[in-house]
Order: C-alpha cells, then structure tokens, then sequence
C-alpha cells in the first residue's frame, strides 16, 4: 500500500504564508463555541458557588477559555465581585480564576 506524506510532500512548493494559512485554518475548524446559558441555570450556578463557599465541599467547573472547553475539581476559595470571577482552589493546592461569564457548567462533588 502507498503511504502518503499528505502536506509534507507540498510544503517546499508552498510559500511560507500559504504554510501559515494551513496551520491557522486547522486551529480555527477545532475552535468551539462558547454555549448560551439560560437565566435559571445561572441561578443554579449561583447556588451552588455560595454552597460550595460555606460548606467548603468541591464543586466540578466546566468553562470555556480560548477557543476550547476546560474542566476543574476543587473548592470555591473566593468570589470577585468587582472582576466577576472565582478562584478555585484544586486538590493539588494550585488556584484557578475563572470568570463567571466563561462558566459552562457546574456541579458538586461527591
């Protein structure tokens, strides 16, 4: 069977910004999009983050950030109103700030 070299073969005919379109077309088609959340699930959202703040228990954060969709586990530490985000502090010690608007989903551990 004839194995191909698919791009590779082509790129020493390529000019270097043909290369450069490529590579930027396949970063844009793996792109996703951020969801639209309804007003009843930010209520929830917003129930479970004063949950998680007095009863110290982990909660599950799924957000968006650069084009692609984020998972964290840990407890909600603190809560920036001026700069609407949470920091979430992770099993491992680390702490993750999120900004609530990026906030897909979210749910308690157990």
């Amino acid at each position: 069977m004839l194995k191909d070299r698919g791009n590779i073969k082509w790129t020493a005919m390529m000019l270097p910004e043909h290369v450069s379109m490529i590579r930027e077309l396949k970063e844009r088609q793996n792109y996703k999009t951020k969801p639209i959340i309804d007003e009843q699930r930010l209520e929830e959202f917003n129930e479970i983050i004063h949950f998680s703040l007095q009863t110290r228990e982990s909660v599950q954060l799924k957000y968006f950030k650069s084009g692609d969709y984020r998972s964290v586990i840990g407890v909600i530490d603190h809560v920036d109103h001026s700069l609407t985000s949470i920091k979430v502090a992770k099993v491992d010690g680390t702490k993750v700030q999120i900004f609530l608007e990026d906030i897909i989903d979210m749910k308690r551990v157990d």
